[in-house]
């Protein structure tokens, strides 16, 4: 309030000075805050020294390295103590009135009666108009300590959500870094040429001249650009071609849906898909994305590649297009932060509402659709597309498109296969960029050449068109019961859509 206040001596924002904050926050924070936090401290240094941790494992004087014992620490009680701590989160239900500092407008209106006097009680401007514009959290979690109680469960569930997300990121995120270690460590050189150099320098083996060449040669080209642009080209050349040639493997595992006819499950994505274009409702479509992440669990998919295949690729592409929605000058309403100032331009409670739903429904329409083509086997889906009477054309340039990806992804494969092992040194993007443009060139030439010997094989061997399986389709009475059960699903889901 000292630099932020009206003429009438009224505060901005908060109206408390110092006099009134300093006794309020310091008196907590030294008499209870910072002991605590002093013994988490504590046990967590404690805890990092008996696991082994480099940074808090020092030598004491007189302790050789062999006789320190490394990686000793037990987690359970860490894990008891966590737990203990999760179940003493209910005892906020006993505390009276909110935190200081945590109030709405109303209630800061009530602080300043009780300090300034009743005929004094005010609320500041511009807190007044945050308040109005302010996002008012999750439907069920907002005001969830309430003082009447009331609202106990939203309470314990903002608990149970933040314990949750704090676990899960750290869990991620540990692996991710032990990941890290482990390729670290298998990267270096063995124990025991670490340990004596002598050793090391005894063990080299002698290599010819043109092998031993390295990037600090003179006969290289330094750069200092250089990066791996080659190998994650390459990389995703290789994930590609893999996914393509693995998708035959899931489709031929003892699940659920690989036992279903392929024209039941094709017409059952069709309905499925179609229900989602015209579902508008978020707890609906969640409810139906939970139905369909069951059926590819009990059909024993890999979820990480399911999931890879939908949820990298959606979120950006319907993201940038659905960006427009979540802008005031598109979706007004309650502002959630401000982009610009003049002009004003905010993102909007309703329009991020908008724009979440977009993706998650097409995000779900993707899914049915990788359900679809992960559980049937390529020319059984091609035929049930046929018995579904669409034309020939189509067909046959989509088993085309499919074969040929495939095919094409290998060939680029070897290409930057054969590059590199031809390689001393690292390129730069420059370089890089150049051999990828001829080698789309070089593949372009070699498409041609291999589309006339595939027309010439298929005629051969009498194709005509039509898409033809080796596999006997017979309908049987599951296959109409999977389709009465997603007619019943789909018909729950639109009427809760409804509802809500």
């Amino acid at each position: 309030p000292a630099f932020f206040h009206e003429a009438n001596g009224h505060a901005l924002f908060f109206p408390f000075g110092l006099n009134v904050t300093l006794p309020a926050m310091l008196g907590t924070h030294l008499i209870i805050a910072g002991p605590a936090e002093a013994i988490v401290t504590a046990v967590v240094i404690r805890f990092a020294e008996k696991s082994g941790i480099v940074l808090y494992n020092h030598q004491r004087e007189g302790d050789s390295h062999a006789n320190r014992k490394i990686g000793t620490a037990r987690y359970e009680p860490l894990l008891v103590g966590l737990l203990a701590l999760v179940a003493l989160t209910p005892l906020g239900l006993l505390a009276k009135g909110d935190a200081w500092g945590e109030w709405d407008a109303s209630a800061v209106k009530e602080q300043t009666g009780k300090i300034y006097g009743a005929n004094s009680a005010y609320v500041p401007s511009g807190l007044k108009a945050a308040d109005e514009r302010a996002y008012k959290g999750v439907r069920g979690l907002e005001d969830y300590a309430g003082n009447d109680g009331k609202n106990k469960w939203g309470y314990l569930g903002a608990g149970v959500l933040g314990v949750g997300t704090i676990s899960g990121l750290m869990l991620v995120g540990g692996r991710m870094l032990s990941k890290k270690e482990r390729v670290s460590q298998s990267n270096e050189a063995p124990m025991y040429l670490r340990a004596e150099p002598s050793l090391q320098k005894q063990s080299e083996p002698t290599l010819p001249d043109w092998l031993s060449v390295s990037a600090d040669h003179p006969t290289v080209k330094k750069t200092k650009s250089s990066n791996r642009f080659l190998e994650k080209t390459l990389l995703s050349l290789s994930d590609g071609a893999f996914t393509a040639l693995n998708g035959e493997k899931w489709s031929g595992l003892p699940g659920v849906l690989q036992r279903i006819d392929p024209r039941a499950k094709t017409i059952a994505a069709f309905g499925i898909i179609l229900a989602v274009a015209f579902i508008r409702s978020f707890p609906a479509l969640l409810i139906l994305y939970a139905a369909i992440i069951s059926l590819a669990f009990v059909s024993k998919l890999s979820m990480p590649a399911l999931l890879k295949r939908v949820w990298l690729t959606t979120p950006i592409f319907v993201g940038t297009l659905a960006l427009p929605v979540v802008l005031n000058v598109v979706t007004p309403g309650i502002e959630l932060f401000p982009l610009w100032k003049s002009p004003h331009l905010a993102v909007t409670y309703p329009g991020a509402i908008l724009a979440a739903t977009l993706i998650f429904r097409v995000g779900v329409a993707v899914t049915v659709a990788n359900l679809l083509t992960m559980t049937t086997r390529w020319n059984d889906l091609l035929f049930a597309l046929q018995s579904l009477f669409l034309p020939k054309i189509f067909l046959m340039t989509l088993a085309m498109t499919y074969r040929y990806l495939s095919v094409l992804l290998l060939s680029a494969n070897e290409i930057f296969v054969a590059r590199k092992s031809r390689t001393i040194g690292r390129m730069n993007n420059q370089e890089g960029r150049q051999f990828v443009g001829t080698s789309m060139g070089s593949l372009f030439t070699k498409t041609v050449a291999l589309s006339e010997e595939v027309h010439a094989a298929m005629i051969s061997r009498g194709y005509t068109g039509a898409a033809r399986t080796l596999s006997q389709l017979k309908w049987k009475s599951a296959d109409s019961l999977f389709l009465s059960v997603t007619v019943i699903l789909i018909i729950g889901v639109w009427r809760l859509s409804v509802q809500l």
